[in-house]
């Protein structure tokens, strides 16, 4: 028989409240079983579901549920996020709580910021957040990486190059670049730039071969091979 587990039993295996769990539950039209004083029971197969909308944050000792959002999502990306919206979007929280979440860790030590002004069209400024990679990281690191981000749905997209990445196509004319056919020569550009919205965008979206010639191509840098392979293993 399959076991089921109270609203309680699977906010503690996600490492969220109770009432988020039954406020996704509602969101996702689930019907569980109810005990005869009214408390849900969810299925192994709805507790699964349920892991995949709201993620699974461990709980690490003196470490805020966000804050731990925010490591294991710069854990993901070893050359950091820029902008505090790119590192909202990874961690899967909005960017208000990353932006409060990383400053408490940079107080602590345990994640670095930078500001810098970029030229992208026009001179603007940048913050880049990495981890601090430190004996105070490898004290949590093992628990934050059980984090499991929420599941966002893949967004569609056409065969062009966004507007907002053609700053890193001097050379060429990105109006005419392709997906399809261009992918090995945008799979270069954006994954090798310091544009972390455009290396994310070409994870995401870019086909897997040109990413995996890429990754396994003459002279590849170990840490841009590790950021493609981990990219990879999270699609669906």
């Amino acid at each position: 028989m399959d076991k089921r587990f109270s609203a309680g039993e699977v906010a503690e295996m996600l490492g969220v409240s109770t009432p988020t769990v039954r406020r996704a539950a509602d969101d996702l039209g689930m019907h569980a079983a109810r005990t005869p004083g009214g408390h849900r029971r969810f299925t192994s197969a709805q507790t699964a579901q349920l892991r995949s909308r709201l993620g699974v944050t461990p709980r690490v000792p003196g470490v805020g549920r966000n804050e731990v959002r925010v490591l294991a999502a710069l854990a993901r990306h070893p050359n950091g996020l820029r902008s505090t919206r790119a590192l909202a979007s990874s961690a899967g929280i909005s960017p208000t709580s990353a932006g409060r979440a990383a400053e408490a860790l940079a107080r602590r030590g345990l994640v670095r910021r930078r500001d810098e002004v970029v030229a992208e069209g026009a001179a603007r400024s940048v913050t880049t957040w990495t981890l601090a990679v430190g004996p105070k990281w490898f004290a949590v690191a093992q628990q934050a990486a059980r984090t499991i981000a929420p599941e966002r749905p893949v967004a569609e997209v056409g065969d062009e190059v966004p507007r907002r990445f053609w700053h890193l196509f001097w050379n060429a004319d990105p109006a005419r670049l392709r997906l399809g056919r261009d992918a090995d020569f945008l799979a270069k550009r954006m994954v090798r730039s310091d544009d972390v919205a455009a290396r994310a965008w070409a994870l995401r979206h870019l086909p897997q071969a040109s990413l995996r010639r890429l990754e396994e191509g003459r002279g590849a840098d170990p840490r841009e091979a590790a950021m493609v392979r981990n990219a990879l293993a999270a699609r669906p």
